[in-house]
């Protein structure tokens, strides 16, 4: 963070606490001291309201990415008054994700694969899944050595076309998802070209665990990929912590 605190608190004897999500001081500048921060509080004490605060301090002082997953609206104001994209899942199309938008990289295209088999409960560990392993191994493989360099032409209903009717179970499924209003369209509505302040509603996705843990997984994914990739830092937040810890 610098030599500029995110925010400053009184301490109860009246001192600064010069506040940065960090529960220690780094020895030097370039020490990387990993700033996780949990807030706890009953409904109504306010702590989206807080959550807002430091983002906004957030916004106005650095040049980072911030995500958050939001629940039940805590977050749209705030949205909105720094002109950030709140999507909100609905059969409107409020939400969708494509991760086979990314970059084409061996570190995307390992990604793509271990996500594809997590929504297809194949453990690449297990050796009865080893064939099904490979099979999505490959299928990610050919399909970016083919169409690779046409940027937003492959989706999840691509990949179930590729993949051929040799794992047809597997098939099915992966049309099936294809499907859904989330997966299928060839955009990604998480851009932070436009605005570096990127807010999901996860409201829609509370009861179905295993899509909530395959948005997360790739929410985590692209905004590490994207750090690394622009050497720009990032924060995330996540509203209702138990929830989504339970998931993943």
């Amino acid at each position: 963070w610098g030599d500029c605190p995110v925010s400053v608190f009184k301490n109860q004897n009246g001192s600064a606490h010069f506040f940065n999500f960090q529960a220690k001081q780094g020895k030097d500048k370039n020490d990387n001291v990993v700033g996780h921060t949990m807030i706890i509080g009953s409904t109504g004490s306010g702590k989206s309201t807080f959550i807002s605060f430091l983002i906004a301090n957030l916004l106005t002082k650095y040049d980072m990415s911030v995500v958050a997953l939001d629940r039940m609206n805590g977050l749209e104001i705030m949205t909105d008054f720094f002109e950030g994209q709140y999507n909100t899942a609905n059969t409107d199309g409020g939400f969708y994700i494509n991760p086979f938008s990314l970059k084409d990289s061996e570190e995307n295209r390992q990604f793509l694969a271990n996500w594809i088999k997590f929504m297809l409960n194949i453990d690449s560990d297990n050796q009865q899944d080893n064939k099904a392993s490979q099979s999505i191994d490959k299928v990610i493989r050919d399909t970016y050595n083919y169409m690779g360099d046409q940027k937003n032409q492959i989706n999840l209903l691509e990949i179930a076309k590729n993949l051929g009717s040799s794992e047809q179970d597997f098939n099915e499924i992966l049309k099936s998802q294809g499907e859904k209003i989330y997966f299928k369209n060839f955009q990604d509505c998480l851009d932070f070209s436009n605005s570096p302040l990127s807010v999901i509603n996860m409201d829609a996705f509370a009861n179905d665990k295993k899509l909530m843990g395959l948005i997360a997984m790739y929410l985590f994914h692209k905004l590490f990929f994207e750090a690394k990739e622009h050497n720009k830092p990032f924060f995330y937040s996540l509203m209702k912590l138990k929830t989504t810890l339970c998931i993943l």
